[in-house]
């Protein structure tokens, strides 16, 4: 289940920022420009003449599409860079919602289920984030309390994986494992499966670990617990 606080109008406001941002840099860019120059000044009167429009109004147009793209850059910037440090919550039960779980530390009314840690990405597993995605798993499993003997990872984002990651994956579910740690697969897609079975990475997707919710894996996880 999605966090109800994620939404995507929450990024409507940075993007419009951002675009705002690239319009007024492109403006200055070209102002100056002008300022500075007189010859660039002339070759662009005559260039809007050429066109049939009039200078200010060819100035306008130009550094709103300029802006645009510079808009559009920066925020390719930032996805990239955001992407590559993906945010990584425990998750808790929600109180009175059957089935439903969200962050911990936005909600911290939320129940955690006992001795098992359920881990959520934000932004799926890729080759360029895989390492620093194991580490925040490494540091948040260390940092529990009481000691999970179960990590449930919820792959909902995650729609396809690459060599890397995979390959990153599986050395982090063998490290928890060898440390007595079950670890449970939550939502894994079908692309992601049958990748893995193509590449022949052997130990990443075990099917009596793999669950269709994060409630079904919490409960199976819940039952291993209780066992031990």
């Amino acid at each position: 289940m999605i966090d109800p606080e994620v939404r995507p109008k929450r990024y409507l406001g940075p993007m419009a920022l951002v675009g705002l941002m690239g319009i007024i840099s492109a403006l200055f860019t070209f102002l100056f420009m002008i300022i500075v120059n007189r010859g660039i000044a002339l070759v662009w009167e005559q260039a809007a003449l050429t066109i049939g429009l009039d200078p200010r109004l060819f100035t306008l147009l130009i550094c709103t599409v300029g802006g645009l793209l510079v808009g559009l850059l920066i925020k390719l910037v930032l996805v990239i860079y955001r992407s590559s440090r993906p945010y990584l919550s425990a998750l808790g039960r929600v109180p009175g919602v059957p089935g439903a779980y969200t962050s911990l530390e936005r909600h911290p009314e939320n129940i955690p289920a006992p001795c098992v840690l359920i881990l959520r990405l934000d932004s799926p597993m890729i080759y360029y984030n895989a390492v620093t995605v194991r580490d925040q798993v490494k540091a948040m499993v260390a940092a529990a309390q009481p000691r999970p003997q179960a990590v449930i990872l919820d792959a909902a984002v995650q729609n396809q994986v690459d060599v890397t990651s995979a390959e990153v994956l599986r050395g982090m579910v063998k490290k928890m494992q060898g440390k007595g740690i079950a670890v449970h697969m939550a939502d894994l897609h079908a692309p992601v499966v049958q990748f893995a079975q193509r590449v022949g990475i052997i130990g990443l997707v075990d099917e009596d670990r793999s669950f269709p919710t994060v409630d079904a894996a919490v409960h199976a996880a819940e039952r291993l617990v209780a066992k031990e």
